[in-house]
């Protein structure tokens, strides 16, 4: 009875450690026509499989071909690939895709904040959702910015980044170098990320009833949370929104695509009590 005990015990260890390597050095099979492998999640996520229920993701998970990762708000995921590591940060969405051709993105942001480091020499390419651009990342470390309406804003910390855009030779990102794309503009390229600037106030109330609305606007490649909730400025870094009934405060976090952030506070008041015309006081 003892020996089987053990030898179970010894099998359920082996079968951790066959996790854990898996986790953190990739399929020792190398991959098998997968896409990646989990390596850490962080808070809650999950998984779309193309005609499946989605599910958590777990690591040591191998990821396929049109799989979709979406990670929820302060969560993260980790995922190992044959070309190097991405990090899925909060409010993001991000999916795989089988390469056809070399201008056939592998990786597709449809929104959100990700960190990629490529190591692989034939470097990692990505896409947008609406957009025919695409990335080729040759070996560095990148963090990219989405919306999910084709504005795409990016940032090289090491490495070469190329913007590829219908025909033509390629827009080249180096190392510091900080740009924005959106469908009704050309890539604008900076030296450097702009400093992460806030504006926000809340919208005059013009009528009984009306929610407060909070008008804003942030260095253009960011994102703005609003008591808790992901908003995604225009390509000119403005944005409304209205607040929740009996909202008390609007706090506003900005971040830009590095991960800085900025915190305004705005007390809302008077908004939520009702208005009405002045009373006629009378004559002495």
């Amino acid at each position: 009875m003892k020996t089987r005990i053990l030898s179970l015990s010894l099998i359920g260890l082996a079968l951790v450690l066959v996790v854990v390597t898996i986790a953190i050095r990739g399929n020792p099979m190398g991959y098998r026509g997968h896409q990646a492998v989990i390596q850490e999640v962080v808070g809650v996520s999950e998984l779309r499989i193309e005609g499946a229920r989605p599910e958590r993701p777990k690591p040591g998970q191998l990821i396929g071909y049109e799989h979709e990762l979406r990670t929820s708000t302060y969560s993260s995921v980790a995922l190992g690939a044959p070309a190097g590591t991405l990090t899925i940060f909060d409010s993001s969405s991000l999916r795989t895709r089988k390469k056809q051709g070399p201008a056939d993105p592998a990786w597709q942001l449809v929104s959100g904040r990700i960190r990629v480091d490529v190591d692989g020499q034939r470097g990692m390419t990505l896409g947008q959702q609406v957009s025919d651009v695409y990335l080729e990342m040759l070996p560095g470390a990148f963090f990219l910015n989405a919306d999910g309406k084709g504005l795409l804003a990016g940032t090289v910390l090491d490495g070469t980044l190329l913007l590829h855009e219908a025909k033509g030779r390629p827009t080249e990102i180096k190392p510091g170098q900080f740009f924005v794309l959106s469908p009704l503009s050309p890539v604008v390229v900076n030296d450097g990320v702009p400093p992460l600037e806030l504006t926000a106030e809340l919208a005059p109330r013009t009528k009984a009833g009306e929610l407060p609305t909070v008008n804003g606007r942030v260095t253009p490649g960011g994102r703005v949370y609003i008591n808790g909730e992901l908003h995604y400025p225009d390509t000119s870094g403005e944005f409304v929104a209205a607040l929740h009934p009996g909202s008390q405060e609007a706090v506003i976090l900005a971040e830009d695509i590095a991960g800085n952030a900025v915190r305004k506070v705005l007390p809302v008041g008077r908004w939520n009590e009702p208005t009405s015309p002045p009373q006629p006081q009378p004559a002495r």
